[in-house]
């Protein structure tokens, strides 16, 4: 008989991955948002600053595929939320 708690039971390399993971994500967030706020207070627009941020922000910070297709609608939501019609951009601060 299989003990319920086997199942609770992660292997300790399994925890440093997704810490890891978790690791990169932020600094890739962090890294996004700063860059997409620089460009708007320099008077380029969230829409033609998107794609372009993200695609140098991939290459400083390594994602794989499965946290890119999770952190890209993340991230347009975003900035859809914080699109700063003319309006100064907020100063972004680590884990915003």
């Amino acid at each position: 008989m299989k003990n319920s708690w086997d199942s609770a039971i992660v292997a300790p390399q399994e925890v440093k991955d997704r810490v890891r993971e978790m690791e990169v994500k932020t600094e890739f967030q962090f890294r996004f948002k700063r860059a997409l706020v620089q460009c708007v207070r320099r008077g380029f627009s969230v829409e033609e600053s998107f794609g372009m941020i993200w695609e140098e922000t991939l290459e400083l910070v390594y994602l794989p595929d499965s946290i890119q297709s999770e952190l890209y609608p993340e991230l347009i939501a975003w900035a859809k939320r914080n699109a700063w019609r003319g309006s100064p951009a907020p100063v972004l601060e680590a884990g915003q």
